[in-house]
């Protein structure tokens, strides 16, 4: 079992459109977690 993130972009007329897929968890375990750096969220790997 795959729990997925989808991150979205809009092309020039406004439509999301899929921009990347990352695999967060896999079998129920984490592969990374989040930490905000100036305002912004980024993926941190879990050891």
């Amino acid at each position: 079992m795959y729990d997925l993130n989808f991150f979205m972009k809009a092309d020039q007329e406004g439509n999301l459109k899929v921009g990347e897929v990352m695999i967060h968890k896999e079998d129920g375990q984490p592969r990374y977690t989040w930490f905000e750096e100036n305002g912004i969220w980024k993926p941190k790997p879990v050891k």
